[in-house]
Formats: C-alpha cells, sequence, structure tokens
C-alpha cells in the first residue's frame, strides 16, 4: 500500500510539473500575433545592448557602413525593403531596420531603433522608450540639447495629441513629445532635414 501511495504522489508530481511547463506554452500559442511579438521582444530586451549613439550625432550616414557597424557591435538587426506607406516617415525612405534595445543614451529605458534609408543614405531615426522613461529622456535632452535651436510648437501634435519639442541640431531635426500619454510609447524622432531649411523653402 505505501509503494502504490508513493508511486501516486510521484505520478501526481510529474503532472503537476508537465502541467505548470506546458500551460504558458498553452497561454502563448493563443495571444494575437501582435501579443506574441510583445512577449518574444520583452525577453530579448533581457539580453540586449544599450544604444549609446548621442541624438544630436546622428547624420546622413552610407546604409552599409551602419549596417555593418552596428552588427559589429552585436545588435540583431533585422532589415528589408519594399516599406509600407505607414512605415515611410521622410519620403522617399525605402528601406528599414530594426533591432530591440535595453536601454538608449544614459541606460535611458527604452525599447527599439527603427533605422530608415532613403537611396542607401540615412533618413530618419525613430527610438522607441515606455511611458516610465519620459522624466529621464526630458531631463537627458535638456541637458544634451541645450547648445541648438530648441523650438516648442503649441499647433503641432504628436499621434495622441499631446505637443512636440524639436530641435535643430547638426545634421538634422530631433523631435519628441513634450508631455507624455499614459501606457503610450514615447518615440525620439531624428530626421536628416531641418526644420529650418523646411520652412525656408515653404516660404514662411
Amino acid at each position: 500500500m505505501k509503494l502504490l501511495a508513493y508511486r501516486k504522489t510521484i505520478l501526481l508530481a510529474i503532472l503537476l510539473v508537465a502541467f505548470l511547463a506546458f500551460t504558458p506554452f498553452a497561454i502563448y500559442e493563443n495571444l494575437p500575433k501582435d501579443s506574441k511579438y510583445e512577449v518574444q521582444d520583452w525577453f530579448t530586451r533581457l539580453t540586449a545592448k544599450n544604444f549609446h549613439l548621442p541624438p544630436d550625432d546622428f547624420r546622413p550616414q552610407d546604409q552599409d557602413e551602419i549596417i555593418n557597424e552596428y552588427k559589429r557591435r552585436g545588435f540583431e538587426m533585422k532589415c528589408y525593403g519594399g516599406l509600407r506607406p505607414e512605415e515611410i516617415t521622410v519620403p522617399g525612405e525605402d528601406f528599414q531596420c530594426w533591432f530591440i534595445i535595453k536601454s538608449a543614451f544614459n541606460n535611458i529605458p527604452a525599447k527599439m531603433v527603427r533605422l530608415n534609408f532613403g537611396k542607401k543614405t540615412l533618413s530618419s531615426v525613430n527610438i522607441t522608450f515606455p511611458d516610465s522613461s519620459f522624466e529621464e529622456l526630458e531631463k537627458y535632452l535638456e541637458r544634451r540639447m541645450k547648445r541648438y535651436l530648441k523650438r516648442e510648437d503649441d499647433i503641432s501634435v504628436d499621434i495622441f495629441g499631446k505637443p512636440i519639442v524639436s530641435w535643430d541640431a547638426k545634421h538634422g531635426t530631433v523631435t519628441t513629445s513634450a508631455e507624455p500619454t499614459e501606457n503610450q510609447d514615447i518615440t525620439l524622432f531624428w530626421s536628416r532635414y531641418k526644420a529650418q531649411a523646411e520652412e525656408t523653402n515653404s516660404g514662411r
């Protein structure tokens, strides 16, 4: 009887371990595709690298040079052409690379970097941060970008209706949201085109 009870205990323990191991997998398999990507990105971010390049150091660099440089640094880049309209941030872009990061600049928690190219040259950069990083990012930008012309616009807004702020950097314009939106990512955007040049060209 004792042997039978022992075997039942072992069997129950095995079934419990199997259940606990299988349940997360079953839940994952039933998640929507976007949610699966979020889970994958979360695990990737645990071992991802920090993105060090300051926002005012972006420049219209050669596509192959950038890709080779970041691959050497250990970033797991995914690149493709044939961009959809919603993936194009500056007219003429035809190629994109993206990679997961753990943090950016001064170790500010971050999520992802997207590099867009047009005619084999870097055209724009999008760096995504969680909304919890807003204050830290804001302080960093105030220190880092203080030598550049700052533009605060109450008319132009981000996709959530919040005002934006931008700086005319050395080789383009750096833009981000002036206010956070709860539970929505923050995007820092660099474009090779300066706002000042755009205003001159538009006749304003």
